[in-house]
């Protein structure tokens, strides 16, 4: 009997333990309106690892974009490392205060967050590792000068007289 040579038992094969790095806090920025090259502050942060496994040390980065997806392509303005997080485990940051680069042009901008910004880190999920918020950037003010009072003196002027001129510009 030829159909009698097998044994067979169920077996469920799970994917390998991995950390999933997310930050878990909304982010603010303060002031929400701010010039090319002043300062803002980001609201403190919390970065968790809600994988399997723990997360070895990795870079986290703070940038400038325009839009609400924050990539390593946007404007780097700086950023701080993390130890290793155990699988679960979570550590919070203050928030650090950021310089706009002084050649900003006027616009809406997000200033955001980038965990494991180097990807050294191989997640389960690598897509929900930043956080942003709005900021915008008026435009420069450019002066006005306006002639707010002229008098010329003498009042009467003769050929040999020489004028004075007084000006007032605000």
């Amino acid at each position: 009997n030829e159909g009698n040579n097998f044994v067979a038992a169920l077996v469920t094969v799970q994917g390998a333990a991995q950390p999933d790095l997310v930050i878990t806090t909304s982010l603010t920025v303060s002031p929400a309106t701010v010039a090319p090259g002043g300062r803002v502050t980001l609201s403190a942060w919390t970065v968790r690892n809600q994988g399997t496994a723990a997360a070895g040390f990795f870079s986290n980065g703070f940038y400038l974009s325009t839009d609400s997806v924050i990539t390593t392509s946007d404007t780097y303005l700086d950023g701080n490392s993390n130890s290793s997080l155990a699988a679960g485990a979570q550590f919070t940051w203050g928030g650090p205060t950021l310089t706009i680069p002084a050649g900003t042009a006027a616009g809406t901008y997000y200033v955001g967050i980038l965990v494991d910004r180097t990807s050294a880190v191989t997640e389960s999920n690598e897509g929900n590792n930043f956080v942003a918020a709005l900021v915008t950037v008026p435009p420069t003010a450019v002066p006005d000068l306006v002639v707010s009072q002229l008098s010329v003196s003498p009042s009467s002027p003769t050929p040999q007289n020489a004028l004075t001129f007084t000006v007032a510009v605000r």
